[in-house]
């Protein structure tokens, strides 16, 4: 059998052993956080949050009506089940993808067919890599829940992949078609999740440092500046829509214009360009999955966030504006927390705890002070990582090795890992504290250590063939070498029985999801604690998501109408609240909530404003004291202001007296409450709105409870 066959059947193997321990430890349903507001969405093709991830939503809703057999006694499972099988199997593609680029990495400085030890060596170092990714902390998390970036990542390699695969043939001129996909590929994950454009700057690097004679030409840069440059104002002028809505037009006139070229062009700059073009077209042919979010719209699902069936709506939807005020580029120069917390508690934390304590480690402690949590308190928070000075000293010959023989790839390896970690760090700017740790933005980070980790076996491998090939007897020369691979391939059961992410229990545990039923049942719970045609506000994701599944995707209890109170600010949600089928008493305008209620000027402030100190408020039999939800000071006066959130709790309360129940979840910050928190009654997992004060002991709680 020759080394390219064993090489595809190892591929293969890598590629089944790594899905059956995923489908082992797959979610049987929704999780919490976004998993459960993708899969919902999935299932009643919804618009999940800006900027929406419409492939996901496409694939997920194909995926929900095949009947997947759960082999752990599960059934056919559920449409929630059958939606997490995509991140399992694209997890264990993502591990054969680095299988198939650490073996191709490696043959570039050692080909196969030298000894068939050597091209055992080069399998192992491969395998080993693949699999350290593959039960490393963040692959297997995303690996068993539905998310966006463990597919983004996917399409990512499988766009590198192709593109080393062109380098390997580039003398034959039918294997541009191989960046021609790629470029069609990342095009596709866009439609998931805008991470996969991170992969661009390393694709591109392949193809200029592998074909310099294609872009010597001044007169292509030209062209290229012009083209960014006409970019650039087009974004700056008219928001993301109008700029894609150009690149749309150029999808369909860049192979027209190709195809009725009919002078011969012998110039390889117009060439180059010619291919630059196609391969632009090509991605936003892929691209063309983002459209659908609008058509959706329009029909008006019961998960519709940001409603972008109007041109308005959709350009403000893909810029997020429902969350973003300010460019973020602009935010990068103005840090938002401590280098400390940036870098060390929410990166390099993260990226430590990747590798299992595998032999000889040491113990560092990051520390994050949360003092501002609770003015007048000092908070800090400690978490020790056990660190593996073994694998971290293989990761860095590793990175050296390719360094040393291979100075291109490592350098086009190495910008995909700045632009993962440092650029991420920088761009995203995180303050201090985030509502959950967010230890997956940085995925692809930990994607290039553990290929620097195959390198890093090889390198070893490779040194102990020579040593013992001293020995001049083939027999212990293998021998050797073997039971050095054995010991360093034994850092797989490490990373998968290892505690490091929770001294209770092995990683192997940790990351099983099989029988975690608890977001489902938390979300049926809370719905089942309300009576019938309650009106339930709730805030967070985590109170909403689950609770959207068993509405909408499982048909539970429609009758009661959740109210999110973030979303509660947006003028699109406050219309869906008025307008869908179960409706929420609400009888503001539209010209209203656009424009005095929540416009951005000088009318709209004075419908906020309030007193600084609470003001008393009545509705039918029940009296309280309403807070401002911020106070400030204008010309030296202090000056109450009330969010568009709290009003419309006010109206809402007002409009509906008492004609229905309405509860507050358990999880809601009182401090949104608008000063209700002594009139709520615990029923079940809800507080119920009850007319007369509460005494504390009906609730059981002493301090406000967070999301």
């Amino acid at each position: 059998m020759t080394v390219g066959a064993v090489n595809k059947i190892t591929a293969l193997c890598l590629f089944l052993a790594v899905l059956v321990v995923y489908l082992m430890t797959v979610a049987p349903t929704i999780s919490f956080w976004d998993a459960a507001e993708f899969i919902t969405c999935a299932c009643t093709m919804g618009i999940p949050h800006p900027p929406g991830s419409p492939l996901m939503s496409l694939v997920g809703r194909v995926m929900s009506i095949i009947p997947f057999y759960d082999f752990r006694g599960g059934g056919y499972g559920s449409s929630a089940y059958r939606i997490n099988l995509i991140a399992a199997l694209v997890g264990a593609l993502t591990a054969m993808l680095t299988y198939l680029i650490v073996v191709r990495l490696i043959t570039r400085i050692a080909p196969f067919g030298r000894r068939r030890l050597h091209d055992g060596i080069i399998l192992v170092s491969a395998a080993a890599a693949a699999l350290m990714a593959a039960f490393s902390d963040q692959f297997w998390e995303n690996a068993v829940e539905t998310e966006t970036y463990m597919p983004s990542l996917m399409l990512s390699m499988l766009a590198v992949w192709l593109t080393l695969r062109w380098e390997e043939r580039r003398e034959n001129p039918s294997s541009l078609r191989y960046l021609f996909l790629a470029a069609y590929i990342i095009g596709l994950g866009n439609g998931i999740h805008l991470y996969v454009m991170l992969i661009v700057p390393t694709v591109v690097l392949i193809v200029v440092l592998a074909r310099p004679s294609w872009f010597r030409e001044t007169r292509l840069w030209l062209v290229i500046a012009g083209a960014l440059a006409g970019i650039g104002l087009l974004r700056l002028a008219g928001g993301r829509g109008i700029l894609y809505g150009v690149m749309g037009l150029l999808s369909l006139a860049g192979p027209y214009f190709i195809a009725r070229s009919s002078r011969k062009v012998s110039r390889q700059w117009m060439l180059t360009f010619r291919a630059l073009l196609l391969c632009l077209s090509l991605y936003g042919i892929g691209y063309s999955v983002y459209p659908t979010i609008a058509v959706r719209a329009s029909k008006k699902p019961a998960i519709n966030e940001g409603n972008p069936d109007t041109w308005e709506r959709y350009t403000e939807y893909l810029d997020r504006k429902q969350y973003v005020h300010e460019s973020m580029y602009a935010g990068m120069f103005m840090r938002s927390a401590g280098a400390g917390y940036q870098f060390g508690y929410m990166y390099a934390r993260y990226l430590l705890r990747q590798l299992p304590p595998w032999g000889p480690g040491i113990d560092l402690s990051f520390t994050n002070n949360r003092s501002s949590d609770a003015p007048g308190a000092e908070i800090i928070v400690r978490d020790t990582v056990r660190v593996s000075l073994w694998l971290w000293i293989l990761v860095l010959f590793g990175m050296a090795l390719h360094a040393r023989k291979d100075w291109r790839k490592f350098a086009v390896f190495f910008l995909y890992f700045l632009l993962t970690s440092v650029g991420l760090v920088l761009y995203l700017n995180m303050q201090n504290p985030q509502a959950r740790e967010r230890n997956y933005f940085f995925l692809g980070s930990y994607q290039s250590i553990m290929i620097w980790l195959g390198f890093g076996v090889y390198g070893v491998l490779t040194l102990m063939e020579r040593l013992a090939a001293r020995l001049e007897r083939p027999v212990v020369t293998a021998g050797g070498v073997a039971l050095t691979a054995a010991a360093l391939v034994s850092m797989v059961p490490a990373a998968v029985f290892s505690r490091h992410i929770d001294p209770a229990y092995t990683n192997y545990q940790v990351h099983d999801r099989s029988r975690n039923w608890i977001p489902l049942d938390y979300g049926i719970n809370m719905l089942d604690s309300c009576p019938q045609d309650a009106i339930l506000f709730t805030n967070g994701d985590n109170d909403t998501y689950p609770l959207w599944y068993a509405r909408e995707a499982l048909g539970l209890r429609r009758d009661v109408r959740i109210v999110n109170l973030s979303l509660l600010n947006a003028p699109w949600y406050i219309k869906q609240l008025r307008d869908e089928d179960v409706t929420v008493p609400i009888t503001y305008s539209d010209s209203f909530i656009d424009n005095k209620l929540c416009g951005d000027n000088l009318l709209s402030g004075r419908t906020r404003t309030w007193s600084p100190e609470p003001q008393e408020v009545s509705i039918e039999g029940m009296t309280w004291k309403m807070p401002p939800a911020t106070v400030g000071a204008v010309g030296g006066e202090r000056i109450g202001v009330l969010t568009v959130s709290n009003i419309m709790v006010l109206h809402i309360l007002k409009e509906n007296g008492w004609k229905r129940p309405v509860y507050f979840g358990v999880t809601v910050d009182p401090g949104v409450m608008i000063g209700l928190f002594e009139h709520l009654s615990m029923e079940g997992m809800v507080f119920r709105l009850v007319r007369e004060e509460a005494p504390k002991d009906r609730y059981h709680i002493d301090a406000p409870v967070l999301d």
